[in-house]
């Protein structure tokens, strides 16, 4: 077997400001080999799972950033920012991956419980800070 055996959709990606074309496995790529509807519909399940995990992550991830934001001026953020800076680097190795959990469901569900935690230390960080400074008006 090789990846292409498995990763047989094209899909175009960006990261950082850079394109790229990649090859995703998908439920059909698995049932091909695997022969049944079952096992698609197990893929399927694992890979929603994991998506509504990713789409929780991400909006955590989100508020997080913008809190963090907040406080960017005014310092003492480096533990929250390098806490969140592991959380988003985390959510990008699950969405580049682009099994969405059928690679190794459990390795990717340690990872974005890892993520999760990272995102909770970051907010913890930001908790020890005193009241957001205040807005500067233009």
């Amino acid at each position: 077997m090789s990846c292409s055996h498995c990763h047989t959709q094209e899909k175009k990606m960006a990261l950082e400001g850079h394109e790229f074309k990649t090859h995703v496995s998908t439920a059909e790529s698995c049932a091909v080999c695997h022969g049944d509807d079952d096992y698609k519909e197990m893929c399927e399940s694992w890979q929603e799972e994991t998506k509504a995990s990713m789409a929780t992550l991400h909006a955590a991830i989100t508020r997080t950033r913008a809190r963090l934001s907040e406080w960017s001026q005014a310092g003492g953020t480096d533990a929250a920012e390098a806490h969140l800076k592991k959380a988003e680097s985390l959510y990008h190795i699950v969405k580049m991956d682009g099994s969405f959990g059928v690679h190794n469901t459990s390795y990717i569900d340690d990872i974005i419980d890892r993520a999760d935690r990272e995102v909770k230390e970051a907010e913890k960080a930001l908790d020890t800070l005193k009241d957001p400074p205040p807005l500067e008006e233009s």
